[in-house]
C-alpha cells in the first residue's frame, strides 16, 4: 500500500518566523508499524528530500475496532519514541495522528453513545463528561507526558474527531447522561420552567420540571426544540475542544481536519460548533470526500472554492488549511501532475497556505457492494507496504518546490 499525505500548514507563536520565510510547511503521514524499523531512517530522509518539513506518525492495527487505532500510540510508547527520534534525525518535525471517532479500539459499552435509532455503535460518546474524565483526559495527558519531551515532537493531528455520524439521519446521543446534561442546559438558558413553557407555548400541557424534557430525535419534531438541542451540542463541542487543549498542553500544536460539511454547515444540523472549537485548536481544515475527485476538472476546482468560502464563515483565514485526496476512492491511479498543480494553486489562490494532499495506491480493501457499509477487506499487516508511489513523489516534489518559490 502506498500512502502519501501532504500538509502545508503555518505554525503559531515561535514558529511564525519560519512561516514568513516560505509561506507554508509541508507534512506527510507515515505508518510506523507497517514498515520494518530498519527502513525508518531511509524513509524519513526520503520524505525530507521530497520537500516535507513534518511527518505525522500513525500506528495501524488491522483488528476489530479500528484500522488506525489511537490507543496504539500510547500502548507502544518505546516504538513511537524511536520513530519520533528517527524522524527528528532526518530533520522532520513530528505530529502524532489520531483518527476519531470510529477507530479507537474497543470502547466500553458504558462509554458508547445511544443513537436516535436505538443503536450503540463501537465508538466513544464524545459529549459524555464521564468518558472525557475517565478516558480522554488521561489519554491526552499520557501523550503529553510520554512524548512532550521528545526532540521533534510538535503536536497532534485529529482526523474525523467529531461527534457526528457519516449518516446525517443518525444523531448522537441520547443516553441518560446526555438527557440530564440537556435538561441542565435548558434550565440555564431559560431560567425557570415557567419561562420555558411560555416560550414553547405549552399552556395546555406544561412541563413541571426540566427533568421531564427529552431532546428531540429529529428536526421535524419541533424546529425550536431542534435548535435548542443543536445549541446545547454546540456548547458541548466547545467545552470538549477546550478540555482537549488543556489536557494536551499549550505547547503542542493541534491540527483538526474533518469533512467540509461537518465544519461549515454543521452548527444547526449536527450541533458541531466549529466556530467555538476554533478558539482552542491551532488549525482547522476541511477535506472533500473522495467522490468529488471524479468530477470534471472545472467542477472540482469550483467545488474547492465553494468549500473554502463556507469555511471562511466559521474560521479565521489564518487558521484554515485544506485537505483533499488526489486520487479516487476506487481508482488508485495518481492524479496527473498538472491537476495537482491546479488544485494546489486554486487553494493557495483563496488565501490558504495550509494544504493537505492525499495520494495512495492500494489493493481493494474497501467494503464490497454499494454504499459505505460493510466490513473492510483488510489484508494481513505485513502485506501492506507504505512506500510512496513514484509518480506522486515526482509530481509533489515539483509542486512543493514551485509553491516555495512563489
Amino acid at each position: 500500500m502506498f500512502v502519501l499525505v501532504a500538509f502545508l500548514s503555518g505554525a503559531d507563536s515561535g514558529k511564525a518566523a519560519a512561516r514568513k520565510e516560505s509561506g507554508m510547511r509541508f507534512h506527510t503521514w507515515y505508518m510506523i508499524n507497517c514498515e520494518e524499523e530498519s527502513t525508518w531512517p531511509a524513509d524519513f530522509k526520503g520524505i525530507k528530500a521530497i520537500g516535507f518539513d513534518c511527518v505525522t506518525l500513525w500506528n495501524v492495527i488491522p483488528a476489530e475496532g479500528g484500522w488506525w487505532d489511537l490507543t496504539e500510540i500510547v500502548r507502544n510508547v518505546p516504538m513511537t519514541k524511536r520513530a519520533i527520534q528517527a524522524a527528528h534525525d532526518a530533520g522532520l518535525k513530528v505530529f502524532l495522528g489520531i483518527w476519531n471517532p470510529t477507530n479507537m479500539g474497543l470502547v466500553e459499552q458504558r462509554h458508547r453513545p445511544l443513537t436516535n435509532k436505538g443503536a450503540t455503535p463501537n465508538r466513544p460518546n464524545f459529549y459524555s463528561e464521564t468518558w472525557q474524565r475517565e478516558f480522554w483526559v488521561p489519554f491526552l495527558e499520557g501523550v503529553k507526558r510520554e512524548f512532550g519531551p521528545c526532540p521533534g515532537y510538535t503536536g497532534i493531528v485529529f482526523d474525523d474527531a467529531t461527534a457526528c455520524s457519516d449518516d446525517a439521519s443518525i444523531i448522537y446521543s441520547y443516553t441518560p447522561e446526555d438527557e440530564k446534561r440537556y435538561s441542565d442546559f435548558l434550565e440555564k438558558s431559560y431560567g425557570s420552567i415557567a419561562s420555558f413553557n411560555l416560550q414553547y407555548r405549552r399552556n395546555a400541557n406544561p412541563y413541571q420540571s426540566f427533568a421531564e424534557i427529552k431532546p428531540p430525535q429529529s428536526p421535524v419534531e419541533s424546529a425550536k426544540a431542534w435548535k435548542d438541542w443543536m445549541l446545547a451540542r454546540g456548547e458541548w463541542s466547545r467545552v470538549f475542544a477546550a478540555l482537549t487543549r488543556k489536557s494536551i498542553g499549550r505547547e503542542a500544536e493541534i491540527i483538526y481536519i474533518d469533512y467540509d460539511y461537518y465544519l461549515d454547515r454543521s452548527y444547526l444540523t449536527f450541533g458541531h460548533n466549529t466556530a467555538k472549537m476554533v478558539e482552542s485548536f491551532d488549525r482547522f481544515g476541511p477535506y472533500i470526500a473522495q467522490e468529488f475527485l471524479r468530477m470534471p476538472e472545472a467542477d472540482l476546482l469550483t467545488h474547492i472554492k465553494r468549500v473554502i468560502a463556507g469555511e471562511k464563515e466559521v474560521c479565521p483565514p489564518q487558521k484554515l488549511h485544506f485537505c483533499t485526496w488526489v486520487n479516487g476512492l476506487y481508482k488508485f491511479e495518481p492524479m496527473p501532475k498538472e491537476l495537482v498543480r491546479k488544485v494546489v494553486s486554486t487553494i493557495a489562490g483563496e488565501g490558504i497556505h495550509d494544504i493537505t494532499l492525499y495520494a495512495y495506491k492500494v489493493h481493494d480493501w474497501r467494503p464490497k457492494g454499494p454504499g459505505r457499509g460493510g466490513k473492510l477487506n483488510r489484508p494481513p499487516l505485513k502485506e501492506i507496504s507504505f512506500k510512496y508511489n513514484p509518480q506522486m513523489v515526482a509530481a509533489l516534489t515539483e509542486v512543493i518546490a514551485e509553491s516555495r518559490a512563489r
